[in-house]
């Protein structure tokens, strides 16, 4: 068969299966193989392990290995066996153990020992067999302390015949301690494991999707999560969870309305939402994971901290952290928030802004300390690092991409991380003299997948070579000082501009309306979540539907804000030196607010008394009379205005004109002289008459 280039071969061909067997080795040349991947995609044939036993090679024990092969291709594969491969010489170091990784085409030798294989049958297009092996301990006969290369190989024929190539390979590790090894030092082991998801929201509370509900369901990854959790040992796991998942979470279990934004727009009426019972489920077991392993908070809806303190918006970050330490506080969980960006990818503004935030731990990705890789590749990066920050040093939990020598991905296994971290411990154990301290961050989309009682996740952090450790512990040691470049890795975009614009916007309405509150403390605690996912790493990867729910809600916010008015007289006459004047402030919200009003005359000569402070009620309005003093007489240009008790101003101004008219002094002293005249002058006259003639009538006087 000439589907692909020649590989020493590690499988027994036809004409040998009925005889005696023996074993065979394969080479790992670069040159002349083709890694899983190129060989899935030839044959189809993708292969798993699902269990070992035990979890370490023990002497008087057989090797046992079960897994499955699922032909996802479109031709059949008849008389398919599988076969136990086994690398004899252990990885004792880190560099020979990520060796294991990037080595190329088979394991070692193959045992091909006749009744040591599975003979598992044909595979039709669509078909999953399992398989099971067992090898006697003595059969491997490890020689030294470490961790070995072990898996499966399968061989097959197809129609154009069978040939003694790998059809299909999987590979893992496994430890080996023989008991004259000696007292081990343990490797500490913290394991993150974030607890978070996108949460797309309406302000109303409806979901625009239902996303969430497979994640929560049977089979979904927030679903197996928790199971992988369940399955650890208590205290062994560090739970970084995002608090408004879980109060999402809760909401859904009461009951929730899916409606999209276009459903919204064209007052659509939203639809039930199919996740209730998942949710409720769920949340009893996310409890249950809580009360037994240690538990961190990350800020509300993990905000883009760097692309927030790049923008000059802090402040958005310290609301998220508000707003997960109250969230802490009611609901009786930890307040220890902390900053752990996605990825881990920050920088150092970004550090500085967490801290001053309130964030009390940081993790951070090695790719975001590029310094660290100057240091000896054969030799672990440190669990800690001392960063010199603005506001002061910050210590920054180290996140590795890679466990074991195997990378990090969303997709490794349950069963894949228990033996890379079985290998990476007893590696380290080996081969460190000091306390060696391993930071196993799982990336925050990861999904362990179907997590069942044979994981035996117990028996992994129960190892010689592992010590569970907490994030509390490791903060009790010493960090290295981190003097290099802290940059954002790079792989992930920033909030775009319309975003920053957006939730700039939002941070000021909603500033104002809290402040405007009379009872502004519960407003404010829901100000801060809202804002706090305004400012969400959600949004980096959907701009436009992150743009339309910060929009809403910012509008929705200048509405009521708007609400609140003033108003008062189109014109004001001054015919003295002081005079009061009518102003109208009404209320159109449900709730009480109070007010500053502000009146600014463009002449300065024009003096208005202070104001005091006014409340109102729902729907109340309230007239007040502004005391008002001239020097001088004219017209001037007045400005009204308002804003909160905290001088936040809001609304439009109200312009009016006021005319003071002034009469001088000397005007008025003439004025009185002449009157005083005139009345002396009319005295005498009728005096006059009066004594002459006395008072006659008019035909007295002959008049």
């Amino acid at each position: 068969m000439c589907r692909r280039l020649f590989v020493s071969a590690i499988v027994v061909t036809l004409a040998t299966l009925g005889g005696a067997l023996s074993s065979s080795t394969e080479p790992a040349t670069a040159s002349t193989s083709r890694g899983p991947t190129e060989l899935e995609t030839e044959t189809g044939l993708t292969m798993r392990i699902t269990s070992i036993s035990p979890v370490q090679l023990t002497a008087g024990q057989p090797l046992q290995l079960k897994g499955t092969v699922t032909n996802v291709g479109t031709q059949t594969w008849t008389d398919a066996s599988v076969y136990l491969s086994f690398n004899a010489f252990p990885a004792t170091s880190k560099t020979s153990l990520e060796s294991f990784a990037t080595s190329e085409g088979g394991i070692g030798s193959t045992v091909n020992d006749i009744g040591l294989f599975d003979p598992i049958g044909d595979l039709a297009p669509g078909s999953r067999k399992g398989w099971h092996l067992s090898v006697p301990f003595g059969r491997l006969a490890p020689a030294q302390a470490g961790v070995y290369q072990i898996g499966a190989t399968l061989l097959a024929a197809n129609d154009q015949g069978r040939d003694s190539l790998a059809d299909a390979r999987i590979g893992t590790t496994i430890p080996y301690l023989p008991s004259g090894t000696g007292k081990l030092r343990p490797t500490g082991v913290v394991t993150l494991v974030p607890v978070t998801a996108p949460i797309l929201r309406r302000t109303d509370g409806a979901f625009i999707d239902d996303r969430l509900a497979p994640l929560l369901a049977p089979g979904g990854r927030l679903h197996d999560l928790l199971d992988f959790a369940e399955q650890a040992p208590p205290d062994s796991l560090e739970i970084v969870l995002d608090p408004a998942l879980r109060q999402a979470v809760t909401e859904m279990s009461r009951g929730y309305l899916v409606q999209t934004l276009g459903q919204a727009a064209q007052n659509i009426g939203g639809r039930p939402g199919a996740g209730r019972q998942a949710a409720r489920a769920w949340l009893r077991e996310l409890d249950d994971v809580l009360s037994h392993q240690q538990t961190a908070l990350l800020p509300w809806d993990n905000p883009a901290t760097s692309s927030l303190a790049d923008a000059g918006m802090p402040g958005v970050v310290a609301a998220a952290v508000r707003a997960s330490q109250r969230y802490g506080a009611a609901n009786s969980l930890t307040q220890t928030v902390t900053d752990w960006q996605v990825s881990g990818s920050t920088d150092r503004l970004g550090l500085a802004v967490s801290r001053e935030a309130g964030a009390a731990i940081h993790v951070v990705s090695e790719r975001s300390l590029p310094g660290l890789s100057r240091a000896d590749p054969g030799t672990y990066p440190p669990d800690q690092v001392s960063i010199v920050t603005r506001p002061g040093l910050v210590t920054a939990v180290v996140a590795r991409t890679d466990i074991g020598g195997v990378r990090f991905s969303r997709g490794l296994s349950a069963f894949q991380f228990r033996q890379a971290l079985l290998a990476e411990a007893t590696v380290r154990s080996l081969s460190e003299r000091h306390h060696p301290t391993s930071v196993i961050a799982a990336p925050f989309n990861w999904d362990p997948g179907r997590v069942t009682a044979s994981l035996a996740l117990g028996a992994g952090y129960g190892f010689a070579s592992v010590a569970p450790e907490s994030l509390a512990t490791l903060g009790e040691s010493l960090p290295t000082l981190y003097d290099h470049t802290v940059a954002e890795s790079g792989r992930q975009p920033g909030l775009s501009t319309k975003i920053v614009d957006a939730v700039r916007r939002l941070r000021d309405n909603g500033h104002i309306y809290t402040d405007l509150l009379t009872n502004h403390s519960e407003a404010a605690v829901e100000f801060d979540q809202q804002l706090a996912t305004a400012g969400s790493s959600t949004w980096r990867w959907r701009p436009n539907r992150g743009l339309g729910l910060i929009r809403e809600l910012s509008r929705k916010l200048a509405a009521r804000i708007s609400a609140v008015t003033m108003t008062g007289p189109a014109f004001v006459a001054m015919s003295s030196s002081s005079g009061r004047f009518p102003l109208t402030v009404s209320n159109g919200l449900d709730v009480g607010v109070t007010v500053k009003i502000f009146v600014n005359p463009l002449n300065k000569a024009l003096k208005i008394g202070p104001i005091a402070p006014l409340s109102l009620g729902p729907g109340q309005s309230k007239d007040i009379r502004v005391v008002s003093s001239a020097r001088g007489s004219g017209v001037t240009q007045v400005r009204a205005r308002l804003s909160t008790a905290s001088d936040r101003r809001f609304g439009h101004p109200f312009d009016f004109n006021v005319r003071a008219t002034q009469i001088g002094l000397a005007i008025w002293i003439v004025m009185g002289l002449v009157l005083a005249a005139l009345l002396i002058a009319a005295a005498r006259r009728i005096y006059r008459r009066a004594r002459g003639q006395g008072f006659k009538t008019r035909a007295e006087s002959g008049t």
